[in-house]
């Protein structure tokens, strides 16, 4: 390793200038405030910053990442435990049971997919959190060609 100099630490983003990932060489945005309003901790671009759907749409994905595993228990123990009960009604609807099981969380996640991109700011030393909407990009016009 003779590459590495003799302070490197082991936290936050790399302190070479060549392993740095592209996103961590953005400057901090000017429209967003630089600081956290709360503990006064300075934000910094790829650990505080985070573009993505809002509020509804995170809250979406986590709901079809954790009820996937309920649903597929459910699929798995709840017809076993049904079926002297209710055995010919489950042998006619399992396909509708499967549908339920594997569609409905992914019909949730692909629901996230529609909520507005936003930039969602966090401060992890005290929990402060807040979205931004994302500007659109501004169009630069062509140069003027003089003839």
């Amino acid at each position: 390793m003779k590459n590495l100099p003799g302070t490197r630490t082991l936290r936050g983003p790399a302190t070479i200038k060549g392993s740095l990932r592209p996103f961590y060489q953005h400057a901090w945005p000017a429209d967003l405030p630089p600081h956290c309003q709360i503990c006064g901790e300075k934000f910094r671009t790829g650990w505080n910053l985070l573009i993505g759907p809002n509020r509804i749409g995170r809250t979406l994905r986590k709901a079809a990442y954790y009820s996937f595993l309920p649903c597929m228990l459910g699929f798995i123990f709840l017809p076993d435990l049904l079926f002297h009960a209710f055995g010919d009604w489950i042998d006619d609807h399992v396909g509708w049971l499967t549908f339920l099981v594997f569609v409905a969380p992914m019909l949730l996640g692909i629901a996230s997919f529609f909520t507005p991109i936003t930039r969602h700011v966090a401060c992890k030393k005290c929990g402060w959190s807040r979205d931004f909407p994302k500007l659109k990009p501004t169009i630069i016009p062509p140069p003027q060609v003089s003839s």
